[in-house]
């Protein structure tokens, strides 16, 4: 491959030949360097290389569902730290807000609580001392305003993981919105369902809508999935994650099985499973979607997330305002054999 390289650089005259062969060939060096990622590289390698993992996932090289969790490991600090951190130096690769977004996307995280946002004054007179010190020299919020992420580092953590697993400052938190109120004015808000969409005279409420939908879908029969034009074209899960946590959940951590591992829900499913959801929702008369453009499972395939009477489709309609939600009663053989 090199000497390829070599030969098709050497046709241009000096010093562009020379030039171009050696970039042509360090550039073929450092993709090759972590090629095939997603099949070869282990857990270790991708931790030590987590600088690169934009590049991978840009590349399609490394699929998102791979990118390594270097938290609460005692094992994974290259991830961040040139090298392994001591008590009074542990020298950071990047800068720290730069360090995260390795692995954590920008685009996911924007949908939880963006960063660079300014904190008015009123605002920082209720942040405590712990918030206020970790804002940005422009009282900007940054990614260690709210995790504080040396909790992870205590000797004698196991009790905080299991108890605030994102290293939430100022934390354990028995709901989320409590963590909320460390900024916000409790006072100010009330909680809002997103699912109560049509008024008491059977209007329905647009503003809730767009909680989900970029516009106001159009309220006609026919509608596909496809067309609902949600924030986020894949990875729906996270719209409804946002509000609902989900442990346990058949889609999430349930610790009663072994290896405290579940099954993956949210996934695309195999063509036996495929062929007996076709089978069932014909059968009952039931609409189960999966994700546009993956064919994955997802938080709408078995809940319907709308007020009854918002969906006109019969079959679609089926599980608003019913227990959780659920398509059907006994959802689960819509899938699976008894």
């Amino acid at each position: 491959m090199i000497l390829k390289i070599w030969h098709y650089a050497s046709k241009f005259e000096w010093p562009l030949g020379w030039g171009m062969s050696c970039i042509l060939i360090l550039g073929w060096m450092n993709m090759t360097a972590f090629a095939d990622a997603s099949g070869i590289l282990s857990y270790q390698q991708l931790v030590s290389q987590a600088e690169k993992i934009p590049v991978m996932i840009k590349e399609k090289m490394l699929e998102r569902s791979r990118i390594p969790d270097p938290h609460w490991r005692k094992d994974a600090c290259l991830a961040c730290h040139t090298k392994e951190p001591v008590e009074g130096a542990a020298p950071l690769k990047v800068k720290m807000d730069r360090t995260c977004l390795y692995c954590h996307l920008k685009e996911d995280h924007v949908v939880i609580h963006p960063v660079n946002l300014t904190a008015d004054k009123i605002m920082r007179s209720r942040l405590s001392a712990d918030f206020r010190k970790k804002l940005s020299g422009d009282n900007k919020t940054n990614c260690l305003t709210c995790h504080n992420i040396l909790i992870q580092c205590k000797k004698k953590a196991t009790l905080m993981r299991l108890s605030n697993k994102p290293f939430l400052r100022g934390g354990y938190f028995s709901t989320r919105t409590g963590f909320c109120y460390q900024c916000h004015d409790k006072g100010a808000y009330k909680k809002l369902n997103p699912h109560d969409q049509i008024s008491d005279k059977g209007v329905l409420n647009n503003e809730k809508c767009l909680i989900c939908h970029i516009k106001v879908p159009q309220q006609h029969t026919g509608l596909p999935s496809a067309a609902t034009n949600l924030h986020l074209d894949s990875n729906r899960e996270e719209i409804c994650l946002n509000c609902h946590r989900w442990q346990p959940h058949p889609g999430g951590n349930m610790t009663f099985f072994s290896g405290g591992k579940p099954p993956n829900h949210l996934v695309v499913p195999s063509q036996t499973i495929l062929a007996r959801l076709n089978e069932m929702t014909r059968k009952n008369n039931i609409g189960m979607p999966l994700e546009p453009g993956t064919g994955r499972v997802y938080c709408a395939t078995c809940h319907n997330p709308h007020e009854r009477g918002v969906i006109k489709n019969a079959s679609l309609a089926k599980g608003a305002d019913e227990k959780k939600r659920l398509r059907s009663k006994q959802i689960c053989i819509n899938c699976h054999e008894k």
